[in-house]
């Protein structure tokens, strides 16, 4: 057998194997674009209104102090009252989530905003949720240079700014939304997804609820209306 009938075969067989490949990734694609939805329970298919409201009254349930905002812009003068109220020294700890850089921080007087990752000496740490879920009470907290996850475990009060078109139902609302999201790539996630919802709790412990056992003390919730 020649060389050149040997590199022919090769080349008909490479042929039909990227053939084939393609043909396998538009059946998943396909499969994926029309996946139907799973079941969900019926206090995560309600109205918005009462969407909103259910994950209010679970996150208070859950020790959480949760306040409602007109808008965005208001969320660096709360941040500055939520912090004096806590007793806690006029410094936040934020990444540089475009949606922070966006807000108003001149109408907090005295307020220092840092950027970068927590370290050990922050008391205060904002970062931005990616959704809530109004069936359990939950933010969806995603990592990245612009949210770094320490945030989330550091320092002892955190406070998460949520907007109300990303509260969903259920988790897999959740999910979808956070495929969605701006700036990422199609069906893709973020490394890290944190779920919380509520401050760090135990009770392992002579069943005494101890607060801030491996992250924040203190949950705020700040959702605005736009």
């Amino acid at each position: 057998m020649s060389l050149d009938t040997i590199q022919a075969r090769l080349g008909s067989t490479r042929t039909a194997d990227a053939a084939g490949d393609a043909a396998r990734r538009a059946a998943v694609e396909a499969r994926l674009g029309s996946a139907p939805r799973g079941l969900l329970p019926a206090r995560a298919s309600k109205p918005r209104a009462e969407l909103v409201a259910d994950f209010k009254r679970r996150m208070s349930d859950q020790l959480a102090i949760v306040e409602e905002l007109a808008s965005a812009a208001l969320v660096p003068a709360t941040v500055a009252r939520v912090l004096a109220a806590a007793r806690v020294p006029p410094v936040i700890r934020t990444g540089n989530d475009p949606r922070l850089d966006a807000l108003p921080w001149h109408t907090a007087s005295g307020l220092q905003r840092r950027i970068g990752a927590s370290t050990k000496d922050d008391m205060a740490a904002l970062t931005y949720a990616a959704a809530g879920i109004a069936e359990t009470g939950t933010l969806l907290v995603v990592s990245g240079p612009s949210n770094p996850v320490t945030l989330s475990f550091l320092p002892e009060l955190e406070i998460v700014a949520v907007d109300e078109g990303t509260l969903v139902g259920g988790l897999e609302d959740a999910f979808e939304l956070l495929a969605r999201r701006p700036g990422s790539a199609p069906a893709t996630l973020p490394r890290t997804v944190n779920l919380v919802s509520a401050a760090s709790r135990t009770g392992d412990i002579g069943g005494r609820l101890v607060m801030g056992a491996h992250g924040p003390r203190q949950l705020v919730v700040l959702i605005s209306r736009s």
